[in-house]
């Protein structure tokens, strides 16, 4: 019933080779905005989707080494300009900036964790935009289709939102996911 829903054929009445166009069929044949020729994507969605996951992996760890290395060149930095920092007296210890070193060395430990952390996230992604610039321009246009239809089918109500609530629609990862995440928006639209 579901699948007439969606505006399918039943999955019943296809053939396993043809599992795959149904499934596709299905998630992009029901969007209420221009209708998406599912051919001009060489990506399939659940390609697209395990791309991104591991891309996001990616960066995150890329941009994790970059604010650790940041951070310690930072320390490095400090100490090699205040050597004597960690033998002095607290009466021989000269502020800087008019506040104690180790305050200093703190605060901007931290700020060069989280400059390096952002520059590196960036820069793995531009670098690799660089890399694979055919593939980049799918999963933008990928980017932009799924975007386009998770706005279209979201939920604008004013209810209280929980933090629950996949509003981006970043748990769908799967046909069934997607399926499963238009039901929800649809109960809330209803309730």
């Amino acid at each position: 019933m579901a699948y007439r829903l969606l505006g399918a054929v039943s999955l019943t009445t296809t053939s396993l080779h043809n599992y795959t166009a149904y499934q596709n069929r299905a998630l992009f044949s029901h969007c209420p905005k221009q209708a998406t020729n599912q051919g001009q994507f060489s990506v399939s969605f659940k390609e697209y989707r395990s791309i991104r996951k591991r891309m996001k992996w990616r960066d995150m760890g890329v941009g994790m080494l970059g604010g650790v290395l940041s951070m310690y060149g930072f320390i490095g930095m400090f100490i090699h300009y205040y050597p004597d920092l960690f033998t002095m007296s607290p009466e021989e210890i000269k502020p800087i900036f008019g506040l104690d070193p180790i305050i200093v060395l703190g605060v901007g430990g931290v700020s060069s964790l989280l400059i390096g952390y952002l520059a590196m996230n960036h820069g793995s992604s531009a670098v690799w935009r660089l890399i694979k610039p055919e593939l980049s321009k799918q999963l933008s246009q990928r980017d932009r289709d799924f975007m386009r239809r998770v706005a279209a089918y979201r939920f604008k109500g004013t209810t209280q939102q929980s933090w629950e609530d996949d509003y981006h629609g970043e748990k769908i990862n799967t046909v069934s996911d997607y399926r499963q995440w238009i039901r929800k928006q649809q109960q809330k639209a209803r309730a």
